[in-house]
């Protein structure tokens, strides 16, 4: 993954919020000394010490405002890392990551955007075989260029967490995101015979997965086995709500 350098303006704001800090933090250290020493004196009025703890409280105030600004800048920045890494520039970000603007979108049974969930396939077509600089030897490589892309479009979900007990056997998806009421689940086909054995695992899967997720997505990498993509996925989305994309590298 490669990075991307921050901009000057951003390390500017970053240097101008800490002096101000700094300033600040040295303002309460005074004010402290003085009340201290106010109260040692004995000449200092009633109202002196709430006067002093007031102001150091609005300046602590401050502080943690300009430090929440800081911490904004920062995210700027991380989510800008994320899509150089993702390999997405930012007008990428902004036109995939829009909602649609045209009709009302239509929701599946379980209430779901399908709008939403389509946008959502589309953004993992484009970006995925971009994501991969070499063929990939397992499939802990593709889930985890998959969390990249998904972190990137700031999608909430979570990964390989949900248990999912079906007769005898525990199944647990790849990727769960529960606002589209969806499971992600990747596979990767290297050989003719794994070709094969990922149509039995999605079979095995189906039932087992929409027992919790009324959406399915099989997202199989295909390292050039997979001659007739239509006939491969056909059958399988033939089951209510499961979808399957093929992505050639």
């Amino acid at each position: 993954m490669h990075k991307i350098a921050v901009e000057d303006r951003c390390l500017n704001e970053i240097h101008e919020i800490r002096e101000q800090i700094r300033q600040w933090e040295n303002e309460i250290a005074v004010l402290s000394r003085v009340a201290r020493e106010t109260r040692r004196g004995g000449a200092a009025p009633d109202w002196a010490p709430q006067h002093f703890a007031k102001v150091k409280a609005a300046v602590l105030r401050e502080i943690e405002a300009e430090r929440k600004s800081q911490d904004k800048i920062r995210d700027v920045v991380r989510k800008k890392q994320r899509l150089a890494e993702a390999g997405l520039s930012v007008e990428d970000f902004r036109v995939l990551a829009e909602p649609a603007k045209a009709a009302a979108p239509a929701a599946t049974p379980d209430g779901a955007d399908e709008s939403a969930v389509k946008s959502l396939i589309d953004f993992i077509s484009v970006k995925l075989r971009l994501s991969m600089r070499r063929a990939p030897s397992a499939e802990l490589e593709i889930q985890d260029a998959l969390e990249t892309i998904l972190n990137a479009r700031d999608t909430s979900f979570e990964r390989d967490k949900i248990a999912i007990t079906y007769s005898t056997k525990t199944f647990r998806p790849d990727f769960t995101i529960d606002s589209l009421h969806l499971a992600i689940e990747v596979k990767l086909c290297k050989t003719k015979d794994k070709e094969k054995k990922i149509v039995e695992e999605i079979n095995a899967d189906i039932p087992a997965y929409k027992t919790k997720y009324g959406r399915l997505l099989f997202v199989v990498y295909d390292l050039g086995i997979i001659r007739d993509e239509q006939k491969f996925k056909t059958d399988i989305e033939a089951n209510p709500g499961v979808s399957v994309l093929v992505v050639k590298h």
